[in-house]
């Protein structure tokens, strides 16, 4: 991917972002999904799925490989420009989560928790809410923690 055979390119009449996407990703996108779309510069815009072509067995001219085109409209708000090259994430933007090394969870009758070290000599149970885990670190969802307290790894 680069200026010459971008990702995605901004057409232009209303607004819109056209993308190729693969028989097996485009089986997750549908019509009226939510869209983010992201430009060199920290530009910025929201759209919608508007279309979704039957499978394209050739690639493009510019390069696109075979599969379905995603036809994405613009909202009005955003500061995409008409040829700008733009990523695409399908969904919404999320805030970052929470996430402790996985080892750091422990589990009993009560459920899952991390040892949150506290200003007293006690450290604190702190009951969490596992969301996911990936390469040693688990996403967790905790009212008691915040970014930056101190847990225990290892006993």
């Amino acid at each position: 991917m680069d200026n010459d055979h971008p990702f995605a390119v901004l057409g232009m009449g209303s607004p819109y972002v056209s993308v190729r996407a693969s028989v097996s990703e485009a089986e997750q996108i549908k019509l009226n999904d939510k869209v983010t779309i992201t430009g060199s510069g920290g530009k910025k815009g929201t759209g919608a799925v508007a279309k979704i072509s039957d499978f394209q067995s050739s690639p493009t001219s510019g390069g696109r490989p075979p599969g379905r085109d995603i036809q994405i409209n613009l909202d009005a708000g955003g500061n995409l420009t008409a040829g700008d090259a733009v990523a695409v994430l399908f969904g919404t933007e999320s805030k970052p989560d929470m996430a402790v090394p996985t080892i750091a969870i422990r589990s009993d009758s009560g459920g899952d928790y991390v040892i949150k070290r506290s200003k007293s000599d006690t450290p604190a149970r702190t009951p969490i809410v596992v969301v996911r885990n990936a390469d040693g670190w688990t996403a967790i969802k905790a009212e008691g923690l915040a970014v930056g307290d101190e847990i225990l790894v290892s006993q």
